[in-house]
């Protein structure tokens, strides 16, 4: 009989024993579980706060960005039309009625003019006087090359032929010319060069149409 209630109470005090560690177990499993879940909720906080604050950088850029551009272009707006007068007073000081006037502008000047009113030199502004001043002499150097050829025509067709293949080739090295300026020089030279080479052009078919 004693041997079987020691072995009745050993038994008891294992099965207790083995009650104690599992619910020991489980309560350590329970706060392993809540540090992870804790973990886990501020790591996706942190994504989260990480995520805002990339959206808000983001938009005070975008905010940044259109505010400049909106005052650029503002700005060049100003420029244009300043540009306007300056350029109808300038046909009026070489005599604008006569209907040749423009052949006596100076776009050297309009383009000094324009950078002057822009009130800084760099790349945006050569960019923008250039573009401006390279549409004025387009303008004159489309009226001078018909008046031109039809001049050359009306005496000489083979002259009107000539120069009509003198002026294909130099359009042909103008493009070219002014793209390898643009590739090894800067990028201003994309426009900038066109222009100068538009501003020559125009005084050889000024000096060609007699004017």
């Amino acid at each position: 009989m004693l041997v079987v209630r020691a072995n009745t109470k050993f038994i008891a005090h294992a099965r207790h024993r083995e009650r104690s560690e599992a619910i020991s177990s489980t309560h350590r499993l329970l706060r392993c579980s809540r540090n992870d879940g804790r973990v886990r909720r501020q790591n996706l906080l942190h994504q989260v706060n990480q995520a805002d604050n990339a959206a808000m950088s983001s938009m005070r850029w975008n905010a940044s960005f259109r505010r400049i551009e909106a005052y650029q272009i503002v700005h060049w707006r100003k420029v244009t039309m300043s540009l306007k007068t300056l350029f109808f007073a300038l046909l009026l000081l070489s005599g604008g009625s006569s209907g040749t006037a423009e052949a006596d502008v100076d776009y050297d000047a309009m383009y000094s003019a324009c950078l002057s009113e822009a009130g800084v030199v760099n790349n945006a502004s050569v960019d923008g006087c250039s573009t401006y001043t390279f549409e004025a002499t387009k303008k004159e150097m489309a009226v001078l090359y018909k008046n031109t050829y039809d001049i050359f025509f009306a005496d000489s067709p083979e002259d009107a032929e000539q120069l009509e293949k003198t002026q294909r080739a130099w359009l042909a090295y103008r493009n070219g010319q002014c793209n390898l300026a643009g590739i090894h020089v800067g990028s201003p030279m994309y426009s900038y060069c066109p222009m100068k080479l538009n501003i020559a052009r125009v005084k050889e078919l000024r000096e060609l149409a007699g004017e």
